[in-house]
């Protein structure tokens, strides 16, 4: 299922632009899906860079993100040359993230 006129104009009112993959207007690829203030560019890199770093445990069969570890986040911020305030950026993404990423844990 493609996509309409009026979801194109909806994408298009968000600055998103969608094309059809290959021709195929049932397959839709989302071009720049997420635009990044220059401000905020520091602690995305960071935050993605740490994505093999959270502290977990196990609960029967399943994994519970605890949050990240904060001693890797201070040296990934060093490593990737970002400023100190870069680790208070993390701590807003980390609490937006772990109820996302632990979702499953509720259901």
């Amino acid at each position: 299922m493609g996509l309409d006129d009026d979801d194109k104009a909806a994408f298009a009112e968000l600055g998103v632009t969608v094309v059809a993959a290959d021709g195929d207007d049932d397959e839709v690829v989302v071009i720049d899906p997420a635009a990044v203030w220059s401000s905020n560019w520091p602690a995305v890199a960071v935050f993605t860079a740490l994505a093999t770093q959270w502290r977990v445990v196990g609960v029967g069969n399943v994994i519970l993100r605890l949050g990240l570890d904060y001693a890797e986040a201070d040296r990934m911020i060093a490593r990737m040359g970002a400023e100190a305030d870069v680790f208070w950026d993390l701590q807003v993404m980390e609490g937006v993230a772990l109820p996302i990423l632990n979702e499953a844990v509720d259901e």
